[in-house]
Order: structure tokens, then C-alpha cells, then sequence
């Protein structure tokens, strides 16, 4: 092909290699500022990305998330997934370099015709064989060194997009990995609350256990002078036996509730995890920033703004492997009958090609590759913008559900101290013969029923804080923070 049909072919197919843009963008409308928060100085601060656990003041709940971001076996999965993406990456950009291929040959040959004398094999004996004589004739020995080299020329692009992919897929790896790490500190965070949560149910239950024997320790006196019939002891030691039907329940969840957070930080589940004796206190809000500022912080989201950018080049490849293909093919070598003589330059051959490839017919193969990359390329912009959406209703959910557990909060504070009221003025009633015991389990049966939502209420308004900070994709730990610790002793299997 001379230069001039060379430039016209370029002109002609370059046209055929240009795609759409490979930038992701969210295709549906959204705000300034959040919904779920007034329009204040405070909610259109920039979100502090400075490490959120350590914001708890738990050293407990920080040193368990530092093991889990450790140890965790998930996590280490996501981590080998970089490994494998790298490795992808670094076939892709091989592809751009020649390849050269040594290879060397020793040849021994000769012939089995006994005519030519010489030393031979002589068979004799048994039937068949008997005074037979074969015998080889001279050999001869040669050698073969040969160089071969091969290079595609990326006049279109091809191989550049293949390696511009796989680099997007392991920018996407990275971020896959950076929002397992998040998402592993808020289950741990999760997981060491619920731990919390079930330790306090459980010393609750033994407390209205103990509360119930002392109704019976009354009731029995009241029944021994005759004040009340057998009815009523029967009525408390059914309750009393309840209670201790929900100690059982409460020790079963607080056992699986340490099991679970062990099995997080990597450590055998012995139910043997540490935690505080109760919540920590809950940090002071932080401003959530701009919804925009949000798909350049979320690992999820850039990892899905990166396959974007792969499918794009993905869809380019497939595009440029109907253009022409133009390779270089070389060989260097030589053969002799002796070592010594294979560099002798009458010995050595070189051959230089160029080789031209042009797809003709190939029954649809390659333009079902584009097909096939384009569908791909609109379903990576899809899930881009459902993971957008998503995300935003992660940040608004966590918004608006902290201002109402706050409120939660603070009702079921009221509705406990009333029912603590309401139960004390009970006691002192019936043990003065004022109150019906009916009236009296009653009102015990509402206070420890209070007491129970006001603490799973205390443990989800800070989770609600943790699925914020979760949702607004911020630093786990602050980079003083980051060493990792060794598993403790108990981590091992007994």
C-alpha cells in the first residue's frame, strides 16, 4: 500500500473509531442542598473528612474497627480483586511492547538402512526375529538458533484502548476496595453497638427478674394473712417466669450479638468480644455538604464512574478491530552442524515483513462485539446513575432519620421517667392495699416494655449517625489512626 492510500484509508476509518463521551454524568435532576436539611450556613459546610469513629470517644469501638479493617476475610477478598486487576492491566500494556521469542533446536538424524555399513543393532532369538539384522547408518547432528519478533502497529487505537480499560477497572478495584473498608467500619460499628445494645437488654431483664420477686415476696405475705386469694401468687409466678424466659432470650442475643462482631474482626467466634459497659455519647452533628461533593468523595460511585470510562474504551476496541490491522514481522537466526559455527554469517538468515489485515467477512462477529460493548456501555451509565441515586437516598434517609430518632429520643425519655413514676406510686399503693395486682403487673410489665425501646432507641439513633457518615462517604480513621493492630489472644480458636 503506497503512503497516499495509507493517509486516505486513515481519513476514511478514523471517522468509524470516534464513540460518545466516556464521562459519566447523572442524567436525572438533582438539588443544591439536601432536602432533609434547613437551608442553614451549617448544612452547606463541607463535609469533615477527618476519621469518624474516633468522633465517639470509644476506644473499645475504635480498636475493634482497626482489627476488623485488619483481619477481616471479606475484606482481604477485595483486596486480592486490585491484585487481579493490576495484573490485567499489566497484560494490557504489554501488548503495546514487541514480542521476542528465542528458541533454539539440536537435531540429531540418520538412517536405518544396512547398506550403509557402520554400527547397527543386531536382533536375535525367538520367532519372528531370528537372524535378523537392522542396522543404522551414519548420523549427523545440526543446531538451530533462531530470533522471532512480532509488533502490531496501534495506527487506531485498538491496543491503547484496551489498556486505557483496564486501567479504569483497576482505578475501579481500588474503590470497590475503599468502599469495603467503609462499608466494613460501619457493620463493625453496627455489630459493637448491638453488642452494647443486648448486654443492657439482658442486665434489664435480670433487673425486672429481681423486680418481680420482690412483688411475690409481698404478695406471699399479703397471701399468708389472708389479705389475697391464691389467685394472685399464681399471677406473679407467671410473670416471674417470664422474665425469666426473656433472660434466656436476652443471654441468646447478646452471645450472638459478640459472636457476630468477632466473626467481623476476624476472630474466632468465642462470644468473648470486648465492649462498653454503654453507649458511648453521641458526637455533635456534622455538616453534610453539597449533594454534588458527594459523587467525587463515594469509592462506590467513582468505582462506577470508572466503569464508565471502561466500557467506553471497551467499546472503542471493539470499533477499531474492524479497521485494518499492520504488523511487523522479523526472524534472525542461524543452523549449522556445530555450536561453534552457528554465528558465522554464511550460516545466518534474517527475514523483515509487513503484514496488512483486513476484515472482510467475518458474518457479523466483529460488529456483534460492538453491539455487545455498546449494551454494556449503556448499562455501566444505568447502574452509575442508580448507584447515584442510591447514594443520595442513603444521605437523605440518614439526615432526616437522625432528627427523628433525636425526637424519638427524647419521647421515650419522658415516657420512661413517667412509667418509673407511675410504677413507684403502684408499689407504695398495693403494698398500702390501694392497688389491684393486676393494675400493679400491668404497669411493671409498661415500664420494662419502655425501658427496652428506649435503649434499642438509644442504639439506633447512633447507628443512624454511623449510616450517615457511612452514606457521605467519609474518613474512617484519622491518619494518625491508620497502623494496623495484631489480633489478641482470644482470636484464636480454643
Amino acid at each position: 500500500m503506497t503512503r497516499l492510500r495509507l493517509r486516505l484509508l486513515v481519513c476514511c476509518c478514523a471517522p468509524i473509531a470516534l464513540g460518545g463521551c466516556g464521562m459519566a454524568v447523572t442524567t436525572f435532576d438533582k438539588p443544591e442542598q439536601w432536602t432533609s436539611l434547613p437551608a442553614s450556613e451549617d448544612a452547606v459546610q463541607a463535609y469533615p473528612n477527618a476519621g469518624w469513629v474516633e468522633d465517639f470517644g470509644d476506644a473499645q469501638l475504635t480498636e475493634a474497627v482497626k482489627i476488623a479493617l485488619a483481619h477481616n476475610y471479606d475484606l482481604k477478598q477485595a483486596e486480592m480483586n486490585i491484585a487481579i486487576a493490576k495484573g490485567h492491566l499489566k497484560k494490557a500494556k504489554a501488548e503495546l511492547f514487541p514480542v521476542l521469542n528465542l528458541s533454539g533446536l539440536a537435531r540429531r538424524s540418520g538412517s536405518l538402512d544396512s547398506s550403509d555399513g557402520g554400527g547397527g543393532f543386531n536382533f536375535s532369538g525367538g520367532s519372528g526375529f531370528s537372524n535378523n539384522n537392522f542396522s543404522g547408518g551414519g548420523g549427523s547432528t545440526s543446531y538451530d538458533l533462531t530470533l522471532d519478533a512480532s509488533w502490531e502497529a496501534d495506527v487506531w487505537g485498538r491496543v491503547r484502548a484496551g489498556k486505557k480499560a483496564a486501567l479504569y477497572e483497576y482505578y475501579a478495584a481500588e474503590n470497590d476496595y475503599e468502599a469495603a473498608r467503609q462499608s466494613l467500619a460501619a457493620q463493625t460499628a453496627r455489630a459493637y453497638l448491638l453488642s452494647i445494645e443486648t448486654d443492657k437488654q439482658l442486665a434489664l431483664a435480670r433487673s425486672f427478674e429481681n423486680n418481680l420477686q420482690e412483688t411475690l415476696d409481698v404478695t406471699q405475705a399479703f397471701y399468708d394473712e389472708g389479705l389475697i386469694s391464691l389467685q394472685d401468687i399464681h399471677l406473679v409466678k407467671t410473670d416471674l417466669a417470664r422474665a425469666r424466659e426473656s433472660i434466656r432470650n436476652a443471654e441468646s442475643a447478646h452471645l450472638s450479638a459478640l459472636r457476630g462482631l468477632e466473626v467481623l474482626m476476624g476472630r474466632y467466634p468465642a462470644a468473648k468480644a470486648a465492649h462498653g459497659a454503654g453507649f458511648p455519647a453521641l458526637p455533635d452533628p456534622v455538616p453534610a455538604g453539597l449533594p454534588a461533593d458527594l459523587l467525587e468523595r463515594r469509592p462506590d460511585l467513582i468505582a462506577a464512574e470508572r466503569r464508565v470510562n471502561a466500557a467506553f474504551e471497551r467499546k472503542k476496541q471493539a470499533v477499531t478491530a474492524k479497521l485494518p490491522k499492520i504488523s511487523l514481522t522479523g526472524t534472525f537466526g542461524g543452523s549449522s552442524d556445530a555450536l561453534r559455527n552457528l554465528t558465522d554469517p554464511a550460516n545466518v538468515l534474517w527475514s523483515l515483513a509487513g503484514n496488512l489485515l483486513f476484515p472482510i467477512f467475518n458474518a457479523g462477529s466483529l460488529q456483534a462485539d460492538v453491539d455487545i460493548r455498546t449494551a454494556e456501555q449503556e448499562a455501566a451509565g444505568a447502574a452509575y446513575n442508580q448507584a447515584a441515586l442510591h447514594a443520595f437516598s442513603d444521605v437523605e434517609t440518614a439526615l432526616s432519620n437522625e432528627q427523628l430518632f433525636r425526637e424519638r429520643a427524647k419521647d421515650l425519655d419522658e415516657a420512661y421517667e413517667n412509667a418509673q413514676k407511675a410504677e413507684t406510686i403502684a408499689n407504695a399503693n398495693f403494698k398500702a392495699g390501694e392497688t389491684d395486682l393486676l393494675d400493679l403487673l400491668q404497669i411493671k410489665r409498661n415500664t420494662i416494655a419502655v425501658e427496652i425501646d428506649r435503649i434499642r432507641g438509644q442504639r439506633e439513633l447512633l447507628e443512624q449517625r454511623v449510616n450517615l457518615h457511612l452514606s457521605l462517604g467519609g474518613a474512617i480513621l484519622r491518619p494518625e489512626s491508620q497502623a494496623q493492630p495484631e489480633p489478641p489472644p482470644e482470636s484464636k480458636a480454643p
